[in-house]
């Protein structure tokens, strides 16, 4: 099962804010238990990307407090936004960029009070990064409007500064940093450039550092949305891996790096 996120959903979409992705997938595990025409197991495994990496990750993170009746057997994220200032900084005023900005501002100036819309964005910027905000970037009905917004920027950030203020600093706070004690696997496309690949291998060197088991799979020539396609060269492994999360079968412990799909 997956979260619903879609525009129609009531109250404020956590983009990229730990706790309220957890929280939501979990109520997303535990509401499905309630659908009478499906037969579910005690366990789950937490699967995601991009976003949802995050989400996935904040889920492994926060799942034993907040529900702790929903047995998380292994947490996979694939291409994560485990670090957004970083992010943000390396794309600048790119597309992605102009396009992340925008949501990451609206989000989180909704959701903390000490954050302001007009703080985290350049003056110059706001009008159009609040119709940016107001479209989504997979929907076909609004990706023209989206790629005349983005050129109208002219390569200037959207953000003031990714790493500056409350907005940075909330962004740090939700940077999914906490201990994860289930089998993780992270996934990184190696020509991913929304998602950077040094973005992921600062983020599992950190959390190898302090003390995460990791099995961190690199995928050769996979982008940000090859990695997932229907023909990626993860699918088998991953679902290898799923299958071993199900039966109980113990990870390795300690931090181990592997190639995917490599002829």
């Amino acid at each position: 099962m997956a979260t619903d996120y879609a525009p129609n959903a009531q109250g404020v979409h956590p983009y990229i804010i730990g706790e309220g992705e957890a929280r939501s997938a979990l109520d997303s595990v535990r509401a499905a238990k309630h659908i009478p025409e499906l037969t579910l197991g005690d366990q789950a495994v937490v699967w995601g990307h991009s976003q949802g990496g995050h989400a996935a990750l904040w889920t492994g993170i926060a799942g034993q407090a907040y529900a702790p009746d929903v047995k998380i057997a292994g947490v996979a994220a694939i291409a994560p936004a485990s670090n957004m200032v970083e992010i943000m900084v390396l794309h600048g005023g790119d597309s992605s960029g102009a396009r992340l900005g925008p949501y990451l501002a609206t989000a989180y100036s909704q959701y903390f009070p000490d954050v302001t819309f007009d703080d985290a964005v350049r003056p110059e910027a706001r009008e159009i990064a609040r119709k940016i905000a107001g479209l989504c970037q997979f929907d076909p009905r609004d990706i023209p409007t989206l790629e005349k917004l983005t050129k109208d920027l002219n390569g200037a950030p959207v953000l003031v500064d990714p790493a500056g203020g409350a907005f940075g600093q909330r962004l740090r706070e939700n940077a999914p940093n906490g201990q994860i004690p289930v089998p993780l696997l992270i996934a990184q496309g190696t020509t991913d450039v929304v998602v950077f690949p040094e973005v992921n291998d600062d983020y599992v060197k950190e959390r190898c550092s302090a003390g995460q088991s990791v099995a961190y799979w690199k995928v050769p020539g996979q982008d940000h949305g090859g990695i997932v396609a229907p023909d990626s060269p993860l699918g088998g492994p991953l679902f290898t891996w799923t299958r071993d999360r199900f039966a109980g079968r113990p990870q390795a412990p300690g931090c181990d790096e592997e190639m995917i799909g490599q002829t």
